[in-house]
């Protein structure tokens, strides 16, 4: 079963179906945060990570090109999971395994997943439209304690890495870093 961000939702929170998602004066038109995780993400991406991480995040991107790469960032490495993604759909979006989506469902509130990571193989690390919708599950930020990670390529060459994470009201970029070589 191939998973992407908006299908974890229906894993590791499917009693968001049911929620309230009324507006409750947010800028953003789709919804309110679930309660209980509607806090703004915690600012361990305050600051980028090491350049030896970053740079880890770039060769994968690389070794991933011309498709995305995607995986988790833990506190003590990387995962990297396998992009399940249709073939002819790769180049421009991810999908986890069903075992990768459990381990995230299963994570993604204890401190074990700092951020989830992926490629654009031909575009720079810009928060998305897929991005964005992929984000929000039933009108709430999916996964909001955990940051996104999205690694900027030119013609499958990584050159810049930026942090997304939930504040107050929507997905913001929290840094972003340049790459010289992967």
């Amino acid at each position: 079963m191939a998973t992407n961000d908006r299908e974890l939702g229906r894993i590791g929170h499917s009693a968001l179906a049911a929620a309230d998602s009324s507006a409750s004066g947010r800028k953003s038109p789709v919804g309110k945060a679930v309660p209980g995780t509607d806090e703004v993400c915690p600012n361990r991406f305050d600051s980028p990570l090491s350049l030896a991480r970053i740079r880890e995040l770039a060769r994968i991107a690389a070794d991933s090109a011309p498709f995305e790469c995607c995986g988790l960032v833990l506190p003590d490495g990387l995962r990297r999971c396998r992009n399940v993604a249709n073939r002819r759909l790769r180049k421009t979006s991810f999908a986890f395994s069903a075992a990768d989506a459990v381990f995230l469902a299963e994570n993604a509130t204890n401190g074990e997943i700092l951020a989830i990571y992926h490629s654009h193989p031909a575009s720079p690390a810009d928060w998305s439209v897929r991005d964005e919708r992929d984000a929000w599950f039933g009108g709430h930020p999916l996964y909001s304690r955990v940051a996104r990670i999205i690694v900027g390529c030119r013609s499958g060459i990584p050159y810049e890495v930026a942090a997304y994470g939930f504040v107050a009201d929507g997905w913001r970029q929290i840094w972003r870093v340049s790459v010289s070589e992967p």
